[in-house]
């Protein structure tokens, strides 16, 4: 997808918001409610971290509902109105916390909320902080208390952040936290007594059963990946259920289908694609139409990707054709090389090809790198150099002797890839390229490259 003006907006935006010490963006206060809405909490940013009034819903009241504020810099507008606490509404307790959260869910019984994790800066502070109305903070679990060295080590890292959590779900009935992090690591907090725990695969099953709609996705999509025992029926149950929300029902289908169900839900994804019932269902049911449908899923994948990238489903597509690996591979070819066709159609087919890493997809992607436009010629050579060939460096070696739109890039792959065969064709580039161009500055790099070597 051609970005270029999208990212340099999104880059003068990232440089001109203020800096904070926990987050590149300002916090919005917000009013959260728990699932049932008799009880919320109003939470607003202070020196050092949050102020909090929670707050029972007066009896007879219709049930509350969630808000933010706009922030404090005018970069973020508010919704559903107002955060302030309703002056007919019990105030259960006040109070502080010496950090903002990410995500905040809100516990009916004991009436009380949990923080999770530290605003914007994922990793750091305390991962869980759990309030109640009446005692205030009842406990905190930092990162390394949730999990263990080893597992600590695996997960992504940036310089300064820890990007290890998929989410959670609390379970009032059963009094406790339930943790899935990424690589559907789980672990279970006691509401209690903060005790940490790691529990069967199987409680997941519980967890999209009961609670909020995003806690229900959360517990569906890992128990799609972790396949525990009684999935099916569980999964198909919620599928089936008209009166479930459409979110729930895609994501309990490939849930089904990840069970080894046979049970065709391709209809709700269909209908999901072409009506909608949000932009979120409408990328979802893209992405895993794949999952649900098979082979199937192929024509109305392409018919998407047609024309101007669609922001709602072009990625989408281009993982679902991945989803179906060597199958889709004939099909994403042709769409490489239709020339009539827009570059982000070109494009995104590269990119699907190379999430494929198909060896018989090499060919196609050289003659798009040597004969497509820009855009389409570089996601095609991309894909190629990550896939690999035994001859790619002579194939490139060509490419690059004859000219095109990718001598740099080229270049680039000559610089990490030195090899003598390529130094009369990199000469010839650099004698193409305009003087002080990035071009010229990577071939005269690999040119040095071979050199040094």
């Amino acid at each position: 997808m051609q970005r270029s003006a999208l990212l340099s907006a999104f880059i003068v935006l990232f440089l001109s918001v203020p800096a904070f010490a926990d987050s590149w963006l300002p916090f919005q206060d917000r009013r959260v409610v728990s699932p049932t809405g008799k009880t919320y909490v109003v939470i607003e940013r202070v020196e050092g971290g949050i102020s909090f009034e929670l707050c029972r819903r007066a009896e007879g009241k219709p049930p509350m509902t969630d808000a933010t504020a706009p922030d404090r810099f005018g970069l973020r507008e508010g919704t559903g109105g107002s955060i302030d606490r309703d002056s007919g509404d019990e105030l259960i307790g006040t109070g502080r916390v010496d950090q903002m959260p990410l995500r905040v869910r809100v516990l009916d019984e004991p009436a009380g909320f949990v923080l999770f994790e530290k605003y914007g800066n994922v990793g750091h502070g305390d991962a869980l902080i759990f309030v109640t109305g009446r005692e205030g903070v009842r406990f905190r679990r930092k990162l390394d208390e949730l999990f263990d060295a080893a597992t600590l080590s695996g997960f992504q890292r940036s310089v300064s952040s820890i990007w290890w959590h998929a989410g959670i779900a609390v379970d009032e009935d059963a009094g406790s936290i339930l943790v899935v992090a990424n690589g559907d690591r789980l672990r279970q907090v006691g509401l209690r007594e903060g005790k940490v725990a790691e529990p069967e695969k199987e409680v997941l099953l519980r967890g999209f059963r009961r609670g909020s709609s995003s806690e229900r996705e959360l517990c569906l999509e890992a128990a799609a990946r972790m396949k525990p025992e009684g999935l099916h029926g569980e999964a198909l149950a919620v599928a089936k259920d008209e009166g479930e929300a459409t979110a729930l029902r895609l994501r309990a289908a490939v849930a089904v289908r990840a069970a080894g169900g046979e049970e065709d839900f391709a209809r709700l994804f269909v209908e999901s694609i072409e009506i909608g019932s949000g932009g979120a269902n409408r990328s979802y049911a893209v992405e895993h139409l794949g999952d649900v449908a098979g082979a199937e899923a192929i024509p109305t994948l392409r018919r998407l990707m047609r024309g101007k990238a669609d922001n709602e489903v072009w990625s989408q597509a281009q993982q679902a054709f991945a989803s179906l690996g060597e199958k889709a591979v004939p099909t994403l070819i042709e769409m490489l090389l239709e020339e009539a066709e827009s570059s982000d159609y070109r494009g995104g087919a590269a990119h699907a090809l190379k999430k494929i890493g198909s060896p018989a997809s090499v060919d196609a992607l050289l003659q798009a790198t040597a004969t497509a436009p820009d855009y389409v010629a570089n996601a095609a050579l991309n894909a190629a150099i990550e896939i690999g060939a035994s001859d790619l460096d002579e194939r490139l070696t060509e490419i690059l002797a004859a000219g095109s739109t990718q001598d740099g890039r080229i270049a680039l792959h000559f610089t990490e890839h030195p090899r003598a065969q390529a130094k009369e064709a990199l000469t010839k580039a650099l004698g193409r390229a305009k003087a002080g161009s990035n071009e010229d500055r990577w071939i005269r790099a690999a040119l040095g490259a071979l050199e040094a070597k």
